[in-house]
């Protein structure tokens, strides 16, 4: 199987009759997206495991389900619970997908990887005997487990921060991908202590010290938002956020994806005027497309993003309905391809560079596999430390000559439901 397995299950999930999961964890937004995606199912059943850190919210919610008898759910706890098996019934055929990958984003589409699709009937019907002997093994999730389960998870994440810390330095440490003292940081906007405050092991951190070190980074970009701003042609309609305390994002953990703070960031898109007329309490900059200002630990990124992980929707919709016409793919193809071989695209979990693509039909495909609920979209080009782009004389040229290269690539993508 080649594909991510979350692509793989979107496009058989309204299909599915039967399901039936045993694995080691699952991760709150990936069972509220295969609930959703499962909604036609008549069956639904899990099999769950304890050893690994599934959070107690996604156990309140089998519970729930299963007392509205939408869900039918067990926890084993004889051993160490590791399976990663998806059994399907499809019409009355068997289809299962064995593999590594456990029931989290991380499992389904970023790591990497590897699943087995399995349609021989006699193996599937093997593998769903095998799950109903864990059924049989297993207890039944009582609020008496959930509150059991709770405390003793309060615990086990505060060690998690340790692993996790741990794991960052390692892997870093063998992998040799970047040198911060090998950089040449004369004349750089950012100095070497702002890149610092994203350090791998401190990222998860909100200690005193670890947020005076992100506070600096904070006051760096509001200075850089002041050049910015007064660059933008105020044609182009694209303005910093009307709150003055969000013009750059948030040095909290608890206010990032993953609660990990990578990156802080500065960006541009719709006025307050305009967000409005979308009426919801979600009408904020955050949840529309904008253009950015990164700052990483080993990069400056000048980004086109249509939105986060959860956010967008209402531009990404509607490029997605833009998308199914001719004309406008072999737009969208000409702009992106003319952008250089700097540049990259993301999309459902994958990266590619925008040269990449052979012609509108593959690239429009690859747009067709966005999914807001569960990924990011962003169109970008990432400088490294020490890059004459970077340099305080030249940094907010390099920013609005990119900018001016994404400015037909946001009209195109944002809704124009009010102009």
């Amino acid at each position: 199987m080649d594909s991510k397995f979350s692509l793989e299950f979107n496009s058989i999930s309204d299909s599915i009759d039967e399901a039936y999961m045993a694995i080691g964890m699952i991760s709150e937004n990936m069972f509220d997206f295969a609930i959703r995606k499962l909604e036609n199912a008549a069956l639904i059943h899990i099999v769950l495991g304890v050893h690994m850190p599934t959070h107690p919210n996604v156990f309140k919610k089998i519970k729930s389900l299963s007392d509205e008898k939408k869900l039918d759910a067990a926890v084993y706890v004889r051993n160490f619970f590791h399976p990663k098996l998806y059994l399907f019934k499809i019409r009355k055929e068997w289809i299962a997908y064995v593999g590594s990958g456990n029931f989290t984003n991380g499992g389904w589409s970023k790591n990497e990887e590897l699943f087995t699709r399995i349609t021989c009937q006699q193996t599937c019907t093997e593998l769903y005997e095998k799950f109903l002997r864990w059924k049989l093994a297993s207890q039944q999730i009582d609020q008496r487990f959930i509150d059991i389960y709770e405390r003793n998870f309060n615990t086990y994440a505060e060690l998690q921060k340790d692993t996790v810390k741990f794991t960052d330095d390692l892997t870093d440490k063998l992998q040799e991908k970047f040198n911060i003292d090998n950089v040449d940081f004369t004349e750089q906007f950012f100095s070497k202590k702002h890149h610092m405050a994203f350090r791998p092991g401190i990222t998860h951190m909100d200690s005193p010290d670890v947020l005076e070190e992100r506070k600096e980074v904070r006051k760096r970009l509001y200075l850089l938002d002041a050049l910015i701003s007064s660059k933008i042609p105020p044609g182009w309609k694209i303005y910093h956020h009307y709150d003055i305390d969000h013009i750059v994002s948030h040095i909290y953990a608890s206010g990032h994806d993953d609660l990990n703070v990578r990156s802080l960031w500065v960006g541009y898109g719709r006025n307050k005027a305009a967000l409005k007329q979308y009426h919801g309490n979600d009408s904020t900059p955050l949840n529309f497309m904008r253009m950015q200002v990164i700052v990483h630990y080993d990069s400056v990124g000048f980004w086109l993003m249509p939105g986060k992980l959860g956010a967008g929707q209402i531009d990404r919709s509607s490029f997605l309905e833009k998308m199914e016409n001719e004309e406008t793919q072999r737009y969208f193809f000409r702009h992106l391809k003319s952008l250089g071989k700097e540049y990259w695209i993301e999309v459902a979990g994958e990266k590619r560079p925008c040269e990449s693509f052979t012609d509108h039909d593959e690239l429009a495909s690859f747009i067709k596999r966005d999914d807001f609920r569960n990924y990011y979209f962003i169109i970008g080009r990432d400088y490294q430390l020490g890059a004459t782009a970077l340099r305080s004389e030249n940094i907010v040229l390099s920013c609005i000559a990119d900018f001016t290269k994404y400015k037909p690539l946001y009209d195109l993508i944002k809704d124009s439901t009010f102009g």
